[in-house]
């Protein structure tokens, strides 16, 4: 997969998961990599603020997937939108996982005008309202 450092192509284990295998996972291997809040157990608390963005193992487990069309997906917008998942280091430049307007995963340079769309993560126990639609959003109490 490369070394990761220095001018050496190396390929990130999102591409092993969503290109390669097609085995998409929403384990992460290294706990330097778990961004949590406050628990240094499972992960490095290192967060802040629990928003961030989907991986490309996520995008792929609902259905939109490398090298296929899905314009019905309840994902799709017709446009470009960044994961938090790189894909590879190559040639001294980096390649990060965006869906595309297309409704499929492909790769890029963050330097290629790309949107993102935030999610955040709430406990179990959150109290909300609302249906989630127009005219009834969520709301969380």
């Amino acid at each position: 997969m490369g070394t990761g450092y220095g001018t050496s192509d190396t390929y990130y284990s999102s591409s092993y998961k969503v290109v390669t295998t097609k085995a998409p996972s929403l384990k992460c291997g290294l706990k330097n990599d778990r961004f949590t809040v406050s628990d240094i157990t499972k992960g490095n608390g290192a967060l802040t603020y629990p928003i961030g963005l989907l991986t490309a193992s996520e995008l792929s487990i609902v259905g939109i997937v490398n090298s296929i069309q899905n314009s019905t997906n309840y994902l799709y917008t017709n446009q470009y939108w960044w994961t938090f998942s790189p894909e590879q280091f190559a040639q001294g430049e980096a390649y990060f996982f965006q869906a595309s307007s297309y409704g499929n995963i492909n790769d890029n340079s963050p330097r290629f005008t790309s949107g993102v769309r935030p999610v955040i993560n709430l406990k179990p126990v959150t109290l909300f309202s609302g249906s989630g639609t127009i005219p009834d959003p969520y709301i969380v109490e």
